[in-house]
């Protein structure tokens, strides 16, 4: 659906089709739709995407995306020109990170650790959401600087035309329209048609975590078991007792 059918989806869940005559305004449903377009792209993630920056000798943070939504993964090549080997960084959290650079705060190399700092200090739009901090700080790689890769979850783009069509997946835009009418609803504070719109929401959303569990139909599929292991694993997760058995 592009934003002009959105917005007649809208109308007709509300039930003012009309919107010359509507309790509704125009500048309100595409506020919602936009804010629902979000909600929903964070309640079911499906737009993976990457960024890329070079490293400076010295600089420990970097600012996130301004569409960044979640993060998948950081990873890095050894070359500026992302041709060379790449390597994944392993993901710490804030006490970890603190433990390992405790003892050498200052210490400069190839960087091999990661934390997020999610918290921005400015107000405009499209301000970064937050900070990757890396560790040991990068050194200058011998004049080519490193470049890091940052694969994550992205935020729709903002729709402003009729003619607009939001990034999420097809079968998703009904559920941005099931959001957006649902809150649109509270301004008539009518509690029947919020309670529905909010169940049609909530079912549509389960209903989508399935088929987006059922897109990538490549390679071969195993049952897991409660363990966590396949047919093909065996018994590589057996748990060893510690300690006398009692």
């Amino acid at each position: 659906m592009n934003y002009s059918e959105m917005e007649t989806q809208c109308r007709l869940l509300l039930g003012e089709t009309d919107e010359d005559n509507s309790y509704w305004t125009v500048a309100e449903l595409l506020a919602q739709i936009n804010l629902s377009n979000i909600r929903v792209a964070a309640d079911l993630p499906t737009l993976l995407t990457y960024s890329e920056v070079a490293t400076t000798a010295s600089q420990e943070t970097y600012g996130l995306p301004s569409d960044f939504l979640q993060l998948k993964s950081v990873q890095m090549f050894l070359g500026a020109n992302t041709v060379d080997e790449r390597r994944q960084l392993v993901s710490l959290s804030y006490d970890e990170y603190e433990d390992i650079i405790g003892g050498n705060v200052n210490m400069t190399g190839q960087p091999a650790y990661y934390r997020i700092e999610f918290g921005a200090v400015a107000t405009a739009a499209g301000s970064p959401p937050g900070d990757l901090w890396i560790y040991p700080i990068p050194d200058s790689n011998g004049g080519d600087n490193y470049t890091l890769r940052l694969v994550y979850y992205q935020k729709p783009t903002a729709l402003s035309g009729d003619a607009d069509v939001s990034e999420l997946p097809e079968f998703m835009h009904p559920i941005v329209v099931y959001h957006a009418a649902w809150h649109l609803s509270m301004k008539s504070d009518n509690q029947t048609k919020i309670n529905n719109l909010a169940m049609l929401y909530k079912d549509a959303i389960k209903e989508a975590k399935l088929t987006v569990l059922k897109r990538d139909r490549s390679g071969g599929k195993f049952q897991r078991s409660a363990y966590g292991t396949t047919a093909l694993v065996g018994r590589r997760h057996t748990v060893i007792r510690r300690g006398p058995l009692r």
